[in-house]
C-alpha cells in the first residue's frame, strides 16, 4: 500500500495512529463528511475534503501546536493580530477568539482552495473580526507562482521557479495602509521560506509591530537566496530583540519590548547572538 508506505516513512503526527489516518483519509476522499468538526481548545475546525492539516487533527485531536500555544500567552483582548500564511484559519481563528470584538484578525492566505477553506473556518465559528485577504506577501507588489499540492497543501508555497497558480502578492507595508491598521500586536509569518520577502515588504511598518512569530527553516529560505541568519539580522535591524524555540529551532519569535518577552515564559526561548537591547513597553 503505497499511501501506508508514505505514512510509516513520514514524521507526522498522525503515524501515531496510522489505522485512524487511513481510516480520515478514506472520509476525506468520499467528500461526504466535511460538515464534521474537530473541536479544538477555542474553536471547531471542519473536516476539509483536501486539508492535510484537518486529517492530522481529525486523527490526533489531542495534537498540542506550539504556535498556538505562543499565540495564547501573547494575545490579550483589544490585540491586532496578522497571520501571513494562515492556511485553513486555525491560528486565526484561535486568534479572533482571544481578541474579542474589540479586537483584530487579518488572514492572509494566497493558495485559492485553502482561502477557501479558511474563509469557511472563519464562517463557522462565527468570527465577526477577521478579515481575510487571499493573496501572498512578499517585497514587492505583483503576482507569482504558487504550487499546488494537494495531500501536503500546509507545504504549498511561492514556486522559485515561477510556475504554478498565479497568486496576487502584495507588501505588508500595502496591507497595514489599506486596513490602517495603526499597532500590531503579533505579526505570525508562515511562508515556507519566503519569510524574508515577506519582511522587505514590511519596510517602514516595523515600528507599528510589538511582536513576530517566524517559522524560518535553512533549506526552505534558500531556496530564495536567504537564510535563517539573514532573517534573524533583518529583524535585528528592525530593532527586534530574537529567540529560539528551546524545543523546536525552526521558530523564531522576536520582540520589541522586555514586558512581552516576560509574558511568554522564562525558558522556553533562547536568546539569539546579536540582539538589540530590549526597552519598556512603546507608549
Amino acid at each position: 500500500m503505497p499511501l501506508l508506505n508514505r505514512l510509516l516513512r513520514s514524521d507526522s503526527p498522525k503515524l501515531a495512529r496510522p489505522v485512524k489516518g487511513l481510516v480520515g483519509f478514506a472520509m476525506q476522499k468520499s467528500r461526504r463528511f466535511q460538515n464534521v468538526r474537530i473541536r479544538r481548545d477555542g474553536y471547531v475546525l471542519p473536516f476539509f475534503a483536501g486539508s492535510n492539516v484537518a486529517l492530522t487533527y481529525w486523527t490526533v485531536p489531542e495534537l498540542v501546536d506550539p504556535t498556538e500555544v505562543f499565540v495564547r500567552s501573547l494575545l490579550r483582548h483589544g490585540d491586532v493580530f496578522v497571520d501571513v500564511g494562515a492556511n485553513v484559519g486555525t491560528i486565526s481563528a484561535l486568534a479572533a477568539g482571544l481578541v474579542g470584538e474589540a479586537g483584530r484578525v487579518v488572514a492572509i492566505e494566497p493558495h485559492p482552495r485553502t482561502f477557501a477553506y479558511l474563509q469557511r473556518t472563519i464562517s463557522v465559528n462565527e468570527l465577526t473580526n477577521v478579515v481575510c485577504l487571499e493573496r501572498a506577501c512578499g517585497a514587492e507588489v505583483g503576482v507569482a507562482g504558487f504550487t499546488n499540492q494537494r495531500r501536503k497543501d500546509d507545504n504549498n508555497r511561492v514556486d522559485e521557479t515561477g510556475s504554478g497558480l498565479a497568486v496576487r502578492v502584495t507588501t505588508l507595508a500595502g496591507v497595514f495602509c489599506d486596513l490602517s491598521l495603526d499597532s500590531v500586536s503579533l505579526l505570525k509569518i508562515d511562508a515556507e521560506g519566503f519569510e524574508g520577502e515577506v519582511l522587505r515588504g514590511l519596510a517602514g511598518e516595523a515600528s507599528k509591530v510589538a511582536a513576530l512569530y517566524v517559522e524560518v527553516i535553512e533549506a526552505n529560505a534558500q531556496r530564495f537566496g536567504d537564510s535563517v541568519s539573514a532573517v534573524t539580522e533583518m529583524l535585528h535591524a528592525l530593532g527586534f530583540a530574537c529567540f529560539r524555540s528551546a524545543a523546536d529551532a525552526t521558530n523564531l519569535v522576536a520582540f520589541s519590548t522586555l514586558d512581552q518577552l516576560a509574558a511568554v515564559g522564562d525558558g522556553t526561548w533562547v536568546p539569539v547572538p546579536g540582539n538589540p537591547p530590549l526597552g519598556a513597553s512603546r507608549p
